[in-house]
């Protein structure tokens, strides 16, 4: 009976001692989550932090953006109607040499 109730005190050393382990493996895993969600809050507020940053160069920049559209819009405007005024011109020289090879031919001829 002393044989029996020693073994069945070692099994339950060793059991202690399994539990024991267990709960200082889980205390270790939990320190390690505790860790990385301390550093995942960190870095959303560094992220956070910097979106803010970057909203007011933003926000401090569209005006900037949207003359250089008007001024952009305005170019194109310009060039569109320079090339008409040189199509209009042009035709105007042609028109010209036409009319004065047209009199040179009727002096000459």
């Amino acid at each position: 009976m002393n044989r029996d109730l020693g073994r069945v005190e070692g099994k339950l050393d060793a059991l202690i001692e399994t539990v024991k382990q267990q709960g200082e493996k889980s205390d270790a895993s939990r320190a390690r989550q505790y860790e990385r969600i301390e550093a995942v809050e960190r870095n959303t507020h560094d992220l956070d932090g910097r979106m803010k940053t970057v909203e007011g160069t933003v926000q401090k920049m569209s005006p900037l953006v949207e003359e250089f559209g008007r001024i952009k819009q305005r170019g194109v405007g310009m060039l569109m109607l320079l090339g008409l005024v040189w199509l209009i011109i042009g035709g105007l020289v042609v028109q010209a040499l036409q009319w004065v090879i047209g009199k040179l031919a009727q002096i000459g001829g």
